[in-house]
């Protein structure tokens, strides 16, 4: 069965295909796809190759004749002597592809002996090529040397003819300075030789060749160059082996024999389409292949331009003869065959008839023809589909019958004017939305009348109860019918469904319904409409690929506040915390009650970790917000567990199951401790509790944490001018654990937070101390954790603590890596300028080791980089890490940025930091971490490494 679809009516069609045939006219005469001409014929000419002819020879001038005769140039003598050596060969014709454009000085007597064995020969042709003269910068025929021109059978020219794209494709058989007088080499070979007489030449000719001023250079009679095949394709002789004669007479005889240089870096080479893996051809292989095809007769012609129109334009016609016939698949058909068709007959024509079709015309008028004939045929079939939209419409109207029309993506198509009643929706603002955003249509189980794999038939009088959410989100029981509706290739299209009215089943807060799927005390959706919503926005999600958060919130110890405030008291507590959770969210996100004190939040689209924490955190100020209402004494606490969608789970199961995890694995001692979901939760859950212990005692305690502080040293100058402080956690005396161990477990707690602001103001104390005691140390770097930056009050409490011991924040810097900075740039970039703009300093960590790039440097607040010292530790035996290392000081000497070079340990390290103009050096070269005391020492006794005292007093 076949499709008929046209364009518009029968005038339409005409007039569009006038346009397609006044298009090919002027593509015929403008070439704007000249490039996929070439294309095309290069393909042709990379994959077709013929055998070269029998009695064409190549002399070489190659790396083997130089190694046996010396330094080009050579004597003349020695062409000479080769000229000869072929004569007594009985050669059809030498054509010397070698440029002797001015005298021997070294030998005369050796170019009177080459002209000689010219004169001599009789069949020796030479080149002449134009130039601008290097005096008047004007075009002039360059000639050989009089003695050697005088002496030639013929002179021929050299001149070759390069495509905008480099490459060689044509020859002019003709050529000259005012006039096309001079034959190429190749032809002149063959004049010389009697195989042509150079009248009837073929070729395209050139109008103004003969009618231009001397002062240009005049091409005629062009022709593409069938090319046997790739360099080395022709029979190749060495210039030594000739020359000392060892190389049989049978092989030269009766042959034209072409001499050039085929050795690297001698003569000229061409790009061509022949050329293999873009290996360049030798200009006497160029010239063996133009030779090849005029004794072949193989000279390829563009058509003339007639020719070209009719083969653009007769494809053309016959696609606009065959789709309105065809059915989609059959246009398709019809188009692919136009096109390998049209190729088809480019090859023929090159192949046996010698003649050059460009395809690119028919190729792009047959595509668009059938983009154009797509267009149409899917506007006919949108309008047949839209009438028969509105018949189906109007039938459902007619039969007052409450229909709803869902399509594939349970997107609301139709709905009928009984639908729209029954639901309170208007059909122009619900055409297009979810089904799940608008109507609901959910049951008890969470399911929807479109989640089964059948055809979704059912029986009104036994169809289970649905949810009908109306516009005020209250709603009413249904009935639903539904069935598929399937395309006409039986692919699924939607569905068609039929809503009937429970009578009496409009809910109240008290109803069936409102039980089924709400908490009867705080109006919220209950567990099992979460999970029905949740699993759509999941589904949604999926689709739009955007992350979604889901916090478990817990109202902490409310047992006891339950039995303070009585069962009564309580329930108000929790409807007040109910409404205060809807107001910290928004409208678009799901709020439901999981269990007695238990909530969960569902958030879409916030963009960043760091937007789920301000939300999380604005929850938590609001629940400890205090109640007047029902105690004015009464405080509360939340804690809060985050999974996240997809990392953490890909089912509402597994994110509400992780996130109550991370809500029940959350630091002691910290009860409005929020924390988010990490995959490896399940197998660090025991190993980590120690730890956490371990942290909240240490901090308790007050005495387990100490500073160990590390020089930071000039390079050019062996001075100290700062520190790093590196926070140590001691558990027994001279037992410490590893900052690698308990760091993460800090960030992952939330403990981080108490900790550094321990780390910074001690190290500001300290610093104070010093100044006290007169050391006036210019710096002091405290590391910054990624978690730290979460919090928005750190650079506020930061800053109050360098008021509180009068420091001047200029010699303080915060130690911030790559992964924080990237981990959401914007809203670090604000804290840390936050922090510059108040006088203190900031250096970006192990550079080298993140995901930045170089281009994010420009945007950050940043005084210094600090290089990894993974890259350090190689830099004098690693060529890339020594690559690494040097980019970067360059990059940040071009940014103006001062580099820390972390773990130098050797004096060869410092040796090639200093040789390229690193900054500072920090490592056991100069000294380890030390303890205050220590530290203290070190800078006081300090003596530039032997180069001069330190200016640190």
């Amino acid at each position: 069965m076949t499709l008929s679809v046209s364009v518009a009516d029968r005038r339409t069609a005409l007039l569009a295909l006038s346009l397609f045939l006044l298009a090919a006219l002027v593509l015929s005469y403008t070439k704007p796809f000249q490039r996929l001409d070439l294309l095309i014929y290069d393909l042709h000419a990379a994959w077709y190759h013929r055998p070269a002819n029998d009695s064409v020879r190549i002399v070489s001038i190659d790396e083997r004749s130089i190694q046996a005769l010396g330094r080009w140039p050579w004597s003349r003598r020695l062409h000479g002597e080769l000229i000869h050596k072929l004569n007594e060969s009985a050669v059809r014709a030498i054509g010397l592809d070698i440029i002797f454009t001015e005298p021997d000085t070294d030998d005369p007597q050796g170019d009177k002996f080459l002209a000689e064995a010219i004169a001599a020969s009789g069949l020796v042709v030479l080149p002449v090529f134009p130039r601008r003269s290097p005096q008047t910068a004007a075009l002039e025929t360059v000639f050989p040397i009089p003695a050697y021109a005088q002496a030639a059978g013929m002179l021929g020219h050299i001149d070759v003819e390069l495509d905008q794209d480099g490459l060689s494709r044509s020859i002019f058989l003709k050529a000259g300075l005012g006039s096309a007088r001079w034959p190429a080499l190749p032809l002149a070979m063959l004049e010389l030789g009697g195989a042509l007489d150079g009248v009837n030449l073929p070729g395209q000719r050139n109008p103004l060749a003969q009618e231009a001023g001397s002062e240009s250079w005049q091409r005629d009679y062009r022709i593409l160059i069938p090319y046997a095949g790739p360099a080395g394709h022709f029979k190749t002789l060495s210039f030594v082996d000739v020359l000392r004669g060892t190389v049989d007479p049978d092989l030269l005889r009766d042959k034209w024999v072409l001499v050039g240089a085929t050795a690297v870096g001698l003569g000229d080479r061409l790009a061509t389409p022949a050329s293999a893996e873009h290996q360049l051809m030798a200009g006497v292989e160029y010239n063996a292949n133009v030779l090849d095809s005029l004794l072949g007769k193989i000279t390829l012609q563009s058509l003339d331009r007639p020719w070209q129109f009719i083969l653009t334009i007769v494809p053309l016609c016959l696609l606009w003869l065959l789709f309105p016939m065809c059915s989609p698949g059959g246009a398709l058909l019809v188009w692919t065959t136009s096109l390998v068709g049209i190729l088809g007959i480019t090859m023929l024509l090159l192949v046996h008839y010698q003649r050059w079709f460009s395809p690119s015309d028919a190729l792009i008028l047959a595509s668009a023809s059938y983009l154009l004939w797509l267009w149409g045929s899917l506007r006919s079939a949108l309008s047949q589909s839209s009438r028969e939209r509105e018949r189906a419409q109007a039938a459902y109207a007619a039969l007052d019958q409450n229909i709803v029309v869902v399509d594939g993506e349970r997107r609301v198509e139709y709905m009928s004017p009984s639908a729209e009643r029954l639901t309170g929706f208007r059909l122009d603002w619900l055409r297009g939305r979810m089904v799940s955003e608008t109507l609901g249509l959910i049951d008890d189980r969470g399911t929807t009348p479109f989640d089964g794999n059948g055809d979704g038939v059912g029986q009104a009088e036994s169809s289970p109860y649905y949810l009908l959410k109306s516009p005020d989100q209250r709603g009413q029981l249904v009935g639903v019918e539904s069935r598929m509706i399937l395309d006409r290739f039986g692919q699924r299209h939607g569905w068609m469904v039929r809503l009937f009215e429970k009578s009496g089943a409009r809910l109240s807060r008290d109803a069936r319904g409102q039980s089924l799927f709400y908490d009867p005390l705080t109006g919220l959706p209950n567990r099992s409409l979460l999970i029905s919503q949740l699993e759509q926005d999941l589904r949604r999600a999926n689709r739009g690929h955007y992350e979604i958060a889901l916090l478990f919130v817990n109202l902490d110890r409310f047992r006891q506040v339950n039995a303070r405030l009585g069962y009564h008291g309580g329930d108000r507590l929790l409807k007040r915390v109910a409404e205060r959770l809807r107001a910290s969210v928004r409208e678009s996100d799901i709020l439901a009650r999981n269990g007695s004190d238990e909530f969960v939040v569902v958030l879409e689209e916030l963009g960043s970790r760091t937007a789920v924490v301000t939300v999380a955190e604005k929850i938590i100020e609001q629940l400890s917000r205090p109640y007047p209402s029902i105690d004015p004494q009464l405080a509360i606490t939340a804690s809060i567990g985050i999974s996240l969608y997809p990392q953490d789970g890909e089912d509402s199961e597994a994110l509400l199951n992780n996130a109550y995890l991370a809500l029940r694995n959350r630091s002691v001692g910290d009860l409005s401790q929020l924390r988010f979901f990490s995959t490896d939760l399940h197998k660090r859950v025991r190993d980590r509790q120690d730890i956490e212990l371990g942290l909240n005692q240490a901090l308790a305690a007050g005495d387990q944490f100490v500073l160990h502080y590390q020089p930071q040293v000039e390079i050019s100058s062996g001075r100290i001018i700062g520190a790093e402080a590196l926070l140590r956690w001691r558990v027994a005396e001279e037992r410490y654990i590893p900052p690698t161990d308990f760091i993460p477990v800090a960030e992952e707690s939330g403990l981080i937070h108490q900790i550094g602001a321990w780390v910074f103001e001690s190290a500001s104390r300290q610093l104070s101390d010093w100044h006290s005691q007169g050391l006036e140390l210019p710096r002091l770097s405290v590391n910054l954790s990624a978690v730290q930056l979460e919090r928005r009050d750190v650079i506020d409490n930061f800053l109050k603590i360098v008021d509180s011991l009068q420091l001047d924040p200029s010699r303080l810097e915060l130690e911030v890596t790559e992964s924080a900075l990237m981990r959401n740039m914007e809203y670090a970039t604000a804290l840390l300028r936050q922090f510059q703009a108040a006088g203190g300093n900031i250096s970006v960590d192990d550079f080298g080791t993140g995901y930045s790039t170089f281009g994010y440097l420009k945007q950050l607040p940043i005084n210094r980089l600090k290089i990894d010292k993974s890259f350090i530790r190689g830099i004098t035996s690693l060529q890339d890490d020594a690559i690494i290392t040097l980019t970067i000081i360059s990059m940040a000497r071009g940014l103006n940025l001062e580099v820390v070079a972390e773990g130098v340990e050797s004096p060869e390290q410092l040796a090639l930091l200093e040789a390229h103009g690193c900054d500072l050096g920090q490592g056991y070269l100069f000294a380890e971490p030390l303890p205050a005391k220590a530290f203290y020492a070190l800078v006081r006794d300090w003596n530039g490494l032997g180069r001069q005292p330190s200016v640190v007093q």
